[in-house]
């Protein structure tokens, strides 16, 4: 709901992810996102706790995950890596 406007984000921290999520949502011409509880989204809650525990390690499943699935290249450019 913060992310699509309805609600107005006050947390200093979340406002800085806010921000930088806005700015690099800007660099695609199409973007949608819904709020999915946690309760129907095991896997994302998971991925949650393990980038809280383990930063680096979930950088790297993540990482493994996108190289499986074709994604890489996709996230690649979004990003605007060469």
């Amino acid at each position: 709901e913060q992310l699509n406007g309805h609600w107005r984000v006050r947390d200093l921290k979340l406002r800085r992810l806010f921000d930088e999520a806005t700015a690099l949502l800007g660099g695609f011409a199409r973007w949608t996102a819904r709020h999915e509880p946690r309760a129907r989204n095991h896997a994302a809650d998971a991925l949650a706790n393990l980038a809280l525990d383990d930063p680096a390690g979930a950088a790297r499943l993540v990482a493994e995950v996108a190289r499986r699935s074709g994604l890489a290249a996709a996230l690649d450019e979004a990003a605007g890596v060469a």
